[in-house]
């Protein structure tokens, strides 16, 4: 496992995390797990005029 990398397991909600998104520049900014469905993640940000939520598909590569 490369450093920061995660384990799913890892996770918890509440917890803030940075991930890259392929075609989305990244702000460096870290996101805030609200939840999760399946195997996937709810994360949310809300700073610095940015505003989102999305899920995070843990089987992709």
């Amino acid at each position: 496992m490369a450093k920061g990398d995660y384990n799913f397991i890892d996770i918890n909600t509440g917890d803030e995390i940075l991930f890259s998104r392929t075609g989305i520049e990244d702000f460096q900014m870290y996101w805030k797990v609200i939840g999760f469905h399946e195997e996937m993640i709810h994360v949310e940000i809300d700073e610095m005029g940015n505003k989102d939520k999305l899920y995070i598909d843990t089987n992709r590569t």
